[in-house]
């Protein structure tokens, strides 16, 4: 059962990438016109598929899982502001 969660998380992830990349640059940027690149939707769509896949696979199908990947999500989302702004 927890393997139908971490395929279903992944996927999920694929499919938030997109978003959450406009969302990173354009917070990084601070313009809502701001676009990311294909390169930087991609590896957000992968960080956050792994993000999420992690969660079930970590703590199994229980209600912790949604707070781990919401905290994988967050966590890209923050790592690519930063990277983005070079506040490392």
């Amino acid at each position: 059962m927890t393997g139908v969660f971490t395929v279903a998380a992944a996927v999920l992830g694929l499919l938030l990438g997109p978003w959450l990349a406009t969302t990173t640059v354009r917070l990084a940027e601070r313009d809502r016109a701001a676009r990311p690149s294909s390169r930087r939707v991609l590896g957000t769509a992968v960080l956050t598929a792994a993000a999420l896949a992690a969660a079930p696979a970590l703590a199994g199908p229980r209600p912790a899982a949604v707070a781990l990947a919401w905290f994988g999500a967050a966590a890209v989302v923050l790592a690519g502001v930063d990277l983005a702004r070079h506040r490392l």
